[in-house]
């Protein structure tokens, strides 16, 4: 797929928040706005549904503090609040904690009102539910193995997580509705913690991933030897087909899909004839140019 740079923003239902390079979370509002809304420095940002209120964690300004807290198995611990999630509104400047905590991969229900993330609890990440201002926040999942990178299913009566060796599909009151061994998704490429599963918006059928690939001697010079490449790979749960996304001179990672199910953000870059910096890239799905959208990286919509 031809890659060319784009001076703006291209095809974004709700607006797209993404970490800028900076280091400050960013959000776009509209396609072709060039202005970004910058927040404060933070990681791993996600958006409402109606593009009001952005969460993404940050780095608490002191060292972890002490604080008891009953865990999973009713154990009590301290609580690491090194990394807490904060929210803040798009429009009128409001922002505050939504919870203390070392917490990860914030993600709103499909309808806005609930939020989940990853969570440590036992010494194992494990997946929290709570309302979108962290209040009722339970335990929804804590698997053999830590977890990551948790994403809610299509309709909101679920989620979809997975661990080094397997995913797991979750209904809400914790029951895993499916399991699926990683290595029959993802064949010869491998995965870790930082990759992600995501099931498309508009066919429950068609998973969308990120995984560790082979790299050309080209590739492996432009990550400067550090273990290979990184690429997006399609997968037909019905059929059991995988599909290769990105070429071999793309680089692609921390995908999200678009609210329409047509396209994909990512962070990446591209080699060869014409050099693309690193930064966000939108992939459409069904064919069609690979486009550079902004300076950055960790995309959501």
């Amino acid at each position: 797929m031809p890659l060319r740079r784009l001076p703006a923003w291209a095809l974004f239902l709700n607006g797209l928040v993404f970490v800028h390079t900076n280091g400050r979370v960013a959000f776009q509002r509209t396609e072709g706005d060039t202005t970004f809304v910058l927040f404060d420095k933070g990681r791993e940002p996600c958006v409402s549904p109606d593009g009001k209120r952005v969460v993404y964690w940050t780095s608490a300004p002191a060292s972890p503090r002490a604080a008891n807290a009953t865990g999973a198995t009713g154990t009590t611990a301290a609580i690491d609040t090194s990394a807490p999630l904060v929210w803040a509104d798009v429009d009128g400047g409001a922002r505050g904690q939504l919870r203390a905590g070392n917490l990860r991969s914030p993600h709103f229900s499909p309808d806005g009102k609930q939020l989940i993330w990853g969570e440590m609890v036992d010494g194992r990440w494990a997946v929290m539910r709570g309302n979108r201002d962290g209040s009722a926040a339970t335990l929804l999942f804590r698997g053999p193995e830590s977890v990551f990178h948790a994403s809610w299913l299509p309709d909101g009566s679920g989620i979809l997580t997975h661990d080094l060796d397997n995913l797991y599909w979750v209904a809400l009151d914790g029951r895993v509705r499916r399991q699926t061994a990683v290595r029959d998704v993802v064949g010869a490429a491998s995965i870790s913690s930082d990759d992600r599963f995501l099931v498309s918006p508009a066919d429950g059928n068609r998973l969308l991933f990120s995984a560790a690939v082979d790299a050309t001697k080209a590739m492996d010079r432009a990550v400067h030897y550090d273990g290979g490449s990184s690429a997006l790979f399609l997968y037909d749960l019905a059929g059991g087909r995988r599909t290769r996304l990105t070429g071999e001179d793309v680089f692609a990672h921390d995908p999200a899909w678009s609210r329409d199910g047509k396209s994909i953000s990512c962070r990446g870059f591209r080699i060869g004839k014409r050099p693309l910096r690193d930064g966000i890239l939108r992939v459409p799905v069904d064919g069609g140019e690979i486009t550079r959208v902004a300076p950055g990286s960790e995309p959501s919509q």
